[in-house]
């Protein structure tokens, strides 16, 4: 991959980068929204400051950031990014090592390639007691929702978890929470009323007495009290 020495070439070195980021962005640097801030960022910093960076650089151990959010005008592009990759000399295929510490299976490098990336992540799970209930009852439910609150209330689900259950491929789970535990009063009753005489329920025997989520009828009325045309 062409290199640029930034010792004694800050400016050189500068453009380079920035000239890269304008690329993954697809647009000429004068355009490129990274390219500003990152030229801003190294320009702004005092030599040993830019030289402790570019050694970081080096050693991989940091990187240039490409902003890209979500609906934002930095549009990424894989095909592009990927074709870009091989002209400067990486390759996103790679052989995996799958370690082990059975002696009866030994470590062993994958036969075919995996498109490999560097991500930041964030574990999204619920480790510790505190926030962990049990409901004392299901006597308590929000008259406008049809959801069970107070004392009633358990567990939440938020817009993570959510996307993890998703993710997973875990649909009838999503379908549980988000709808027969979510506020559906049919399929609520229907499903503690199976409970009680079986002591099991099914997703596909209860899902005949559903009456909808209350608080997706709250938020249809609502939106429509406010004359805004919806599809709730």
């Amino acid at each position: 991959m062409a290199t640029v020495d930034y010792k004694g070439n800050r400016k050189a070195v500068t453009d380079w980068i920035c000239a890269r980021l304008a690329d993954i962005e697809g647009v000429s640097v004068d355009k490129s929204i990274n390219a500003k801030l990152t030229r801003e960022q190294l320009e702004g910093i005092s030599q040993k400051e830019f030289d402790d960076l570019m050694e970081d650089y080096f050693a991989e151990t940091e990187c240039p950031v490409i902003y890209a959010p979500n609906n934002g005008p930095v549009q990424l592009n894989t095909k592009r990014n990927i074709k870009l990759a091989e002209s400067m000399g990486h390759d996103f295929m790679q052989h995996l090592v799958i370690g082990s510490d059975d002696p009866n299976e030994p470590t062993y490098v994958t036969p075919p390639k995996y498109f490999v990336l560097d991500l930041p992540w964030r574990r999204q799970a619920q480790v510790g007691m505190l926030g962990i209930s049990v409901p004392s009852h299901h006597n308590t439910v929000d008259a406008r929702t049809g959801a069970v609150t107070g004392d009633s209330a358990s567990a939440k689900l938020s817009g993570a978890e959510a996307n993890l259950y998703q993710a997973m491929g875990m649909q009838k789970t999503l379908y549980e929470l988000l709808n027969v535990r979510g506020g559906d009063e049919g399929s609520r009753r229907a499903m503690e009323t199976e409970i009680s005489r079986t002591g099991s329920a099914s997703i596909a025997t209860i899902e005949k007495f559903s009456t909808g989520v209350g608080v997706v009828s709250a938020m249809k009325s609502m939106l429509t009290a406010m004359h805004m045309n919806n599809t709730l």
